[in-house]
């Protein structure tokens, strides 16, 4: 298909000079009265040669980018960017152009049309050329650009393939994170951008403009990519399942399927990382036996200025001065699972729901991922000298490592910068200290209902009966056993006080 323009001279522009006046007028003359020559036609701003110069007459706007996902106000608000399906008079393909609107319009469209004329890689839009009238700018892109939410929705009808698209998409940011940063130092942030598809390639393609609704892609340049991987606008289940490993199809459930809920915990309740807690009624259903240490952050400073760690004494406790309390916002400590023990769980959930006779409502069935330990005070102001201690983390588990509570002391004001003189809640009140509490609140993972079917489907097609526990115990996974219905003693954030 010839994409050539139809006439060579159709995209010429014409010299129009600072002094033209009636510019296409011959053989008059004007007499009497005195006249001020104004220039009534903007020159057409420089643009690189290399690109074509387009009227803006030529665009024919088909439609406007789903606006949730590709409209977006600039941070100028005098400024409006709106991404359109374009064609072009005298050329057959359709392509992607970036309008720009507003007072500062022209500023913000030179910069886009200066960024994209270096950026030339299949995993970026690349720019066709550029396109003025006095109030409107535009840069076309070679190409239609499908955000890829749509992409996502075509194939949510099956949960292998849309596992399978998760992975391009994370080959494909890793191929455009690198040549970036190989070019101009720049890392790519998936929050700086828009994400969406090339038809004519199958390539992801990368709008340096970002959106409030974007994807999320967990790339780092130690991530291992899907090399193996390509986009085909034909998606078969069975040789997805054939071509794809069980590391990478459970990394990828992990990362971009699951959801999050958050359970707060208090009273003398302990729970077990590892475990499935009914979210419906606060029941730990099903228990692991696991010798794998959690990560354990330590208490951290949230929202702080500071950039050293706190200070750790030899007792295991944690020492902040009253300044550095006045200094942070809040402070946390977060003992979590990696997503390789997520795993553990995905390999036997479908026979645990099978046990369970769970047929529905499977988002309430929680992985918990992890505890998250909060400090909070109630005033940063006036704090009199003196010390506040957190307990280390050994008084946050019980006999077993994986298993964790709120303990009656979690923390505790002293004079003493060795802690060894405690004050009491009453002694520290009356000598000034704000009350603190510590909050308990376990992060919990789920999936929707097809995520086990699709992971159901993947087990079959490798071998294995996901009704049984044959596929964990061939991957030496710590088995998962019902553990009855001890209840989990839970509401909205309630608290340990000081000691």
């Amino acid at each position: 298909m010839n994409d050539s323009p139809a006439q060579s001279n159709e995209h010429s522009e014409r010299d129009h000079t600072s002094s033209a006046f009636f510019p296409d007028a011959q053989h008059f003359a004007i007499s009497g009265g005195n006249f001020t020559i104004k220039n009534i036609h903007r020159t057409p701003p420089e643009r690189a040669p290399e690109f074509r110069s387009i009227p803006i007459g030529d665009l024919n706007l088909q439609h406007e980018l789903d606006v949730s996902l590709v409209r977006r106000a600039t941070r100028d608000p005098g400024s409006v960017r709106r991404v359109y399906s374009v064609r072009i008079h005298g050329y057959s393909s359709s392509m992607t152009a970036a309008v720009y609107q507003g007072k500062n319009a022209e500023e913000r469209w030179r910069q886009d049309v200066a960024r994209y004329s270096w950026l030339r890689h299949p995993n970026f839009l690349q720019l066709f050329g550029a396109a003025t009238s006095a109030d409107m700018y535009a840069a076309v892109f070679h190409d239609d650009f499908i955000p890829v939410r749509q992409v996502l929705e075509k194939y949510s009808d099956s949960p292998v393939s849309t596992v399978y698209l998760w992975g391009y998409f994370e080959q494909e940011f890793g191929d455009a994170w690198r040549y970036l940063y190989a070019v101009s130092g720049t890392e790519l942030e998936p929050f700086g951008c828009t994400m969406g598809l090339r038809p004519s390639t199958g390539h992801l393609c990368i709008d340096l403009t970002p959106t409030n609704s974007n994807i999320y892609i967990f790339y780092s340049p130690r991530s291992t990519s899907f090399r193996d991987i390509r986009y085909r606008p034909q998606l078969q289940d069975s040789k997805i399942i054939s071509s794809i490993s069980l590391d990478h199809y459970h990394k990828i459930c992990f990362l971009y399927l699951s959801r999050f809920r958050y359970l707060s915990v208090f009273g003398n309740t302990s729970i077990q990382l590892g475990s499935i807690i009914s979210f419906a009624d606060g029941s730990e259903l099903v228990n692991v036996t696991n010798n794998l240490d959690p990560q354990d952050s330590g208490w951290l400073p949230e929202l702080s200025e500071r950039d050293d760690a706190l200070f750790v004494a030899p007792s295991g406790w944690t020492r902040l001065t009253s300044d550095e309390v006045q200094q942070i916002e809040e402070i946390f400590r977060k003992i979590y699972y990696s997503g390789s023990q997520f795993a553990v769980w995905l390999a036997q959930a479908n026979h645990i729901f099978t046990h369970l006779k769970v047929r529905t409502g499977h988002e309430n069935y929680v992985f918990v991922h992890g505890v998250e330990y909060r400090l909070e005070i109630s005033r940063l102001v006036d704090i009199p000298p003196g010390y506040l201690f957190l307990c280390p983390l050994k008084d946050l588990q019980t006999n077993a490592s994986t298993r964790l509570y709120l303990p009656q002391c979690p923390a505790y004001w002293s004079l003493d910068p060795s802690g060894a003189q405690r004050l009491t809640p009453e002694e520290a009140h009356n000598l000034g200290f704000p009350t603190a509490a510590v909050i308990m609140e376990a992060q919990g993972m789920y999936l929707e209902r097809s995520v086990y079917g699709g992971l159901g489907q993947l087990y079959r097609g490798k071998g294995y009966d996901p009704d049984t526990q044959d596929l964990a115990r061939e991957l030496e996974y710590p088995l998962y056993h019902l553990s009855g219905t001890s209840k989990i003693t839970k509401g909205n954030c309630k608290s340990a006080d000081l000691c």
